[in-house]
Parts: structure tokens; sequence; C-alpha cells
């Protein structure tokens, strides 16, 4: 999903906390109108999702 990769790409980019929450918010939001757009979300792209979330959090640790 393109989405996904767009998401990958802005994790690894970000140099800030600030910049990661805003990340996690995005995937946050995104996954929400996923769901709500779709009654049986595919699971993997459900999982792909919150593992990314899950990726920007640790990231902020290494971050200013």
């Amino acid at each position: 999903m393109a989405q996904i990769k767009k998401f990958q790409t802005q994790i690894q980019e970000a140099s800030t906390a600030t910049e990661l929450q805003n990340i996690v918010n995005s995937i946050e939001q995104f996954a929400s109108d996923f769901e709500a757009e779709s009654w049986i979300a595919e699971q993997k792209t459900m999982d792909a999702l919150y593992a990314l979330r899950d990726q920007a959090y640790n990231n902020m640790v290494h971050v200013p």
C-alpha cells in the first residue's frame, strides 16, 4: 500500500520527537479512517500500520 511506504519514509526522515508524534497521529487517523471505511479491514494492513506507529514511538528516544 502506497500510504504505508509514505509513512515508512516519513519515519526514517523524521529528526525530532515532534515530527514523529505528528506521524503517529497521522498513522492513527489513517488507521481509524481505514477501519471505518471497511467493516473487515485486512489484518495485515492494520498490523503494518500499528507496527509503523510503534516504530515511530520507539524512534522518539533517539532524536532530540
